[in-house]
Protein backbone atom coordinates (compact mmCIF):
# COMPACT_ATOMS: atom_id res chain seq x y z
CA UNK A 1 0.00 0.00 0.00
CA UNK A 2 2.49 2.28 0.93
CA UNK A 3 4.76 1.55 -2.47
CA UNK A 4 1.65 2.09 -4.54
CA UNK A 5 0.91 5.57 -2.82
CA UNK A 6 5.10 6.23 -3.03
CA UNK A 7 4.90 5.53 -6.73
CA UNK A 8 2.00 7.62 -7.68
CA UNK A 9 2.93 10.85 -6.11
CA UNK A 10 6.64 10.03 -7.80
CA UNK A 11 4.68 10.21 -10.68
CA UNK A 12 3.06 13.00 -10.43
CA UNK A 13 5.82 15.40 -8.51
CA UNK A 14 8.43 14.05 -11.31
CA UNK A 15 6.36 15.59 -14.17
CA UNK A 16 5.24 18.92 -12.02
CA UNK A 17 1.29 17.79 -12.03
CA UNK A 18 -0.57 19.27 -9.17
CA UNK A 19 -2.64 17.20 -7.48
CA UNK A 20 -3.46 16.40 -3.71
CA UNK A 21 -0.45 15.13 -1.67
CA UNK A 22 -0.70 13.52 2.19
CA UNK A 23 2.40 15.84 4.00
CA UNK A 24 3.67 15.29 7.12
CA UNK A 25 5.75 17.94 9.09
CA UNK A 26 8.56 17.08 11.64
CA UNK A 27 7.23 17.62 15.17
CA UNK A 28 8.20 21.16 16.92
CA UNK A 29 11.35 21.19 18.78
CA UNK A 30 8.92 22.36 22.23
CA UNK A 31 6.38 19.42 21.86
CA UNK A 32 9.66 16.69 21.98
CA UNK A 33 11.01 19.04 24.80
CA UNK A 34 8.13 17.77 26.53
CA UNK A 35 8.39 14.20 25.68
CA UNK A 36 11.98 14.37 26.62
CA UNK A 37 10.90 15.14 30.51
CA UNK A 38 8.38 12.35 30.52
CA UNK A 39 11.59 10.06 28.71
CA UNK A 40 13.88 11.20 31.86
CA UNK A 41 11.32 10.17 34.40
CA UNK A 42 11.51 6.93 33.29
CA UNK A 43 15.07 6.23 33.20
CA UNK A 44 15.32 7.19 29.30
CA UNK A 45 18.22 9.18 28.24
CA UNK A 46 17.03 11.53 25.59
CA UNK A 47 19.19 14.11 23.81
CA UNK A 48 17.42 16.30 20.99
CA UNK A 49 19.20 16.97 17.94
CA UNK A 50 19.20 20.36 15.92
CA UNK A 51 17.63 18.39 13.23
CA UNK A 52 14.79 16.37 13.88
CA UNK A 53 14.91 13.39 11.69
CA UNK A 54 12.54 9.77 11.39
CA UNK A 55 15.88 7.88 12.53
CA UNK A 56 16.03 9.98 15.72
CA UNK A 57 12.40 8.86 16.22
CA UNK A 58 12.85 5.52 15.09
CA UNK A 59 16.18 5.12 17.73
CA UNK A 60 13.53 6.04 20.79
CA UNK A 61 11.16 3.75 19.78
CA UNK A 62 14.08 0.65 18.97
CA UNK A 63 15.33 1.55 22.37
CA UNK A 64 12.34 0.89 24.31
CA UNK A 65 11.65 -2.23 22.54
CA UNK A 66 10.85 -5.00 24.62
CA UNK A 67 11.22 -2.46 27.55
CA UNK A 68 8.29 -2.36 30.54
CA UNK A 69 7.52 1.14 29.09
CA UNK A 70 7.16 0.26 25.21
CA UNK A 71 3.70 1.16 25.38
CA UNK A 72 3.82 4.30 27.21
CA UNK A 73 6.81 5.41 25.57
CA UNK A 74 5.54 4.87 22.22
CA UNK A 75 2.00 6.39 23.12
CA UNK A 76 3.77 9.59 24.11
CA UNK A 77 6.24 9.99 21.40
CA UNK A 78 3.39 9.90 18.72
CA UNK A 79 1.55 12.32 21.24
CA UNK A 80 4.44 14.63 20.66
CA UNK A 81 3.63 14.29 16.38
CA UNK A 82 1.95 16.66 14.09
CA UNK A 83 -1.07 15.48 12.21
CA UNK A 84 -0.90 14.72 8.96
CA UNK A 85 -3.11 16.91 6.51
CA UNK A 86 -3.92 16.86 3.03
CA UNK A 87 -2.04 19.22 0.22
CA UNK A 88 -1.00 20.06 -2.97
CA UNK A 89 2.50 21.64 -1.66
CA UNK A 90 5.24 18.66 -1.07
CA UNK A 91 6.83 19.04 2.27
CA UNK A 92 7.44 15.27 2.70
CA UNK A 93 5.51 12.55 5.13
CA UNK A 94 7.72 12.88 8.43
CA UNK A 95 6.07 9.64 10.18
CA UNK A 96 6.65 7.45 7.02
CA UNK A 97 10.24 8.93 6.36
CA UNK A 98 9.05 9.20 2.43
CA UNK A 99 9.70 12.12 0.62
CA UNK A 100 6.66 11.61 -2.14
CA UNK A 101 3.82 10.59 -0.51
CA UNK A 102 0.09 10.66 -1.41
CA UNK A 103 -3.27 8.33 -0.71
CA UNK A 104 -4.46 6.32 -3.45
CA UNK A 105 -5.56 3.23 -2.95
CA UNK A 106 -8.79 3.62 -1.06
CA UNK A 107 -11.18 6.18 -3.75
CA UNK A 108 -14.19 4.41 -2.74
CA UNK A 109 -14.05 5.26 1.14
CA UNK A 110 -11.76 8.56 1.20
CA UNK A 111 -11.90 11.33 -1.05
CA UNK A 112 -8.84 12.69 -1.04
CA UNK A 113 -7.79 9.43 -3.02
CA UNK A 114 -11.04 9.89 -5.24
CA UNK A 115 -9.03 13.16 -6.37
CA UNK A 116 -5.99 11.60 -7.56
CA UNK A 117 -7.62 8.98 -9.18
CA UNK A 118 -9.49 11.79 -11.38
CA UNK A 119 -5.77 13.38 -11.96
CA UNK A 120 -4.40 9.62 -12.54
CA UNK A 121 -6.90 9.04 -15.35
CA UNK A 122 -6.61 12.10 -16.93
CA UNK A 123 -3.10 11.92 -17.13
CA UNK A 124 -2.48 8.37 -17.74
CA UNK A 125 -2.52 8.11 -21.69
CA UNK A 126 -1.66 11.89 -22.22
CA UNK A 127 -0.20 15.23 -21.69
CA UNK A 128 -2.73 17.88 -20.90
CA UNK A 129 -2.70 21.46 -21.54
CA UNK A 130 -4.07 22.53 -18.37
CA UNK A 131 -4.77 20.71 -15.04
CA UNK A 132 -7.39 18.74 -14.06
CA UNK A 133 -7.66 20.63 -10.67
CA UNK A 134 -6.22 24.50 -10.26
CA UNK A 135 -3.70 25.12 -7.30
CA UNK A 136 -6.69 26.77 -5.75
CA UNK A 137 -9.23 24.44 -5.66
CA UNK A 138 -6.44 21.64 -4.28
CA UNK A 139 -5.70 24.01 -1.57
CA UNK A 140 -9.52 23.99 -0.53
CA UNK A 141 -10.04 20.55 -0.90
CA UNK A 142 -7.31 19.67 0.92
CA UNK A 143 -7.97 22.17 3.63
CA UNK A 144 -11.87 20.50 3.58
CA UNK A 145 -10.68 16.85 3.84
CA UNK A 146 -8.11 17.12 6.58
CA UNK A 147 -10.97 19.50 8.81
CA UNK A 148 -12.83 16.38 7.85
CA UNK A 149 -10.68 13.94 8.93
CA UNK A 150 -9.90 15.41 12.79
CA UNK A 151 -13.80 15.75 13.49
CA UNK A 152 -13.73 12.24 12.30
CA UNK A 153 -11.39 11.33 14.73
CA UNK A 154 -12.81 13.36 17.27
CA UNK A 155 -15.68 11.28 16.92
CA UNK A 156 -14.12 8.21 17.09
CA UNK A 157 -12.37 8.96 20.20
CA UNK A 158 -15.45 9.93 22.16
CA UNK A 159 -17.18 6.56 20.58
CA UNK A 160 -14.18 4.44 22.42
CA UNK A 161 -14.50 6.79 25.68
CA UNK A 162 -18.41 5.89 25.94
CA UNK A 163 -17.61 2.45 25.27
CA UNK A 164 -14.42 2.46 28.42
CA UNK A 165 -17.26 4.01 30.43
CA UNK A 166 -20.00 1.79 29.87
CA UNK A 167 -17.58 -0.96 30.65
CA UNK A 168 -16.32 0.03 33.82
CA UNK A 169 -19.93 1.21 34.95
CA UNK A 170 -20.14 -2.03 36.96
CA UNK A 171 -17.13 -2.48 38.39
CA UNK A 172 -17.04 -0.03 41.10
CA UNK A 173 -14.91 -1.11 44.04
CA UNK A 174 -12.51 -3.27 41.80
CA UNK A 175 -8.91 -3.24 42.16
CA UNK A 176 -6.88 -3.22 38.93
CA UNK A 177 -3.25 -3.04 38.26
CA UNK A 178 -1.82 0.44 35.89
CA UNK A 179 0.79 2.73 35.07
CA UNK A 180 0.99 6.48 35.76
CA UNK A 181 1.22 7.59 32.05
CA UNK A 182 0.96 11.75 33.35
CA UNK A 183 1.23 13.95 36.32
CA UNK A 184 -0.43 17.57 36.63
CA UNK A 185 -1.15 19.77 39.34
CA UNK A 186 -4.90 18.26 40.26
CA UNK A 187 -3.39 14.83 40.55
CA UNK A 188 -1.98 11.80 38.00
CA UNK A 189 -3.38 9.65 34.84
CA UNK A 190 -3.82 5.62 35.41
CA UNK A 191 -3.98 3.54 31.96
CA UNK A 192 -4.75 -0.05 33.14
CA UNK A 193 -2.01 -2.44 31.80
CA UNK A 194 -4.43 -5.50 30.71
CA UNK A 195 -7.33 -3.01 29.89
CA UNK A 196 -5.34 0.05 28.38
CA UNK A 197 -8.20 2.15 29.74
CA UNK A 198 -7.26 5.49 31.58
CA UNK A 199 -8.47 7.23 34.70
CA UNK A 200 -7.78 10.12 36.71
CA UNK A 201 -6.48 10.02 40.55
CA UNK A 202 -7.33 13.36 42.21
CA UNK A 203 -5.43 14.75 44.61
CA UNK A 204 -8.54 15.46 46.63
CA UNK A 205 -8.93 11.55 47.35
CA UNK A 206 -5.21 11.73 48.49
CA UNK A 207 -5.67 12.28 51.81
CA UNK A 208 -2.35 10.87 52.97
CA UNK A 209 -0.18 13.71 52.64
CA UNK A 210 0.55 17.13 50.71
CA UNK A 211 1.51 16.16 47.33
CA UNK A 212 3.14 19.08 45.05
CA UNK A 213 3.94 18.91 41.57
CA UNK A 214 7.26 18.99 39.86
CA UNK A 215 6.59 19.91 36.63
CA UNK A 216 10.31 19.18 35.31
CA UNK A 217 10.86 15.81 37.05
CA UNK A 218 7.28 15.24 35.78
CA UNK A 219 6.19 13.64 39.37
CA UNK A 220 4.15 14.34 42.51
CA UNK A 221 6.02 14.22 45.98
CA UNK A 222 4.23 14.03 49.35
CA UNK A 223 5.38 17.14 51.56
CA UNK A 224 5.82 14.85 54.80
CA UNK A 225 6.42 11.42 53.50
CA UNK A 226 8.71 12.03 50.71
CA UNK A 227 6.21 9.53 48.84
CA UNK A 228 7.05 10.06 45.10
CA UNK A 229 4.05 9.14 41.79
CA UNK A 230 6.03 9.71 38.77
CA UNK A 231 5.20 8.79 35.02
CA UNK A 232 6.11 4.96 34.55
CA UNK A 233 5.38 4.06 37.76
CA UNK A 234 3.17 0.55 38.55
CA UNK A 235 0.24 0.96 41.06
CA UNK A 236 -2.32 -0.55 42.39
CA UNK A 237 -6.06 1.50 41.62
CA UNK A 238 -9.06 1.38 42.73
CA UNK A 239 -12.08 2.16 41.19
CA UNK A 240 -13.77 4.93 42.92
CA UNK A 241 -16.79 6.27 40.27
CA UNK A 242 -17.67 6.48 36.37
CA UNK A 243 -19.77 9.47 34.61
CA UNK A 244 -20.94 8.34 32.04
CA UNK A 245 -22.34 11.70 30.55
CA UNK A 246 -18.96 13.38 31.11
CA UNK A 247 -17.01 10.06 29.99
CA UNK A 248 -14.67 10.28 33.16
CA UNK A 249 -13.39 7.51 35.24
CA UNK A 250 -11.77 7.65 38.63
CA UNK A 251 -9.80 5.68 40.34
CA UNK A 252 -8.15 6.21 43.96
CA UNK A 253 -4.52 4.56 45.14
CA UNK A 254 -5.09 1.00 46.83
CA UNK A 255 -2.31 0.33 49.40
Amino acid sequence: MIAANEAVATFFLDREIPTLLRVHEPPDKERLMDFQRYAESVGIHVEIPDEITPEFCQKIINNAKGKSYEHMINTLLLRSMKQAVYSPHNIGHFGLASPKYLHFTSPIRRYPDLIVHRVLKANKRRVRKRPVYTLEQLENIGKHCSERERTAMEAEREMFDRIKVRYMKDKIGEVFQGTITNCTAFGFFVELDELFIDGAVKLVDMADDYYVFDKEAMLLRGRRTGKIYKVGQKIRVRLQSVNIQRRHINFVVEE
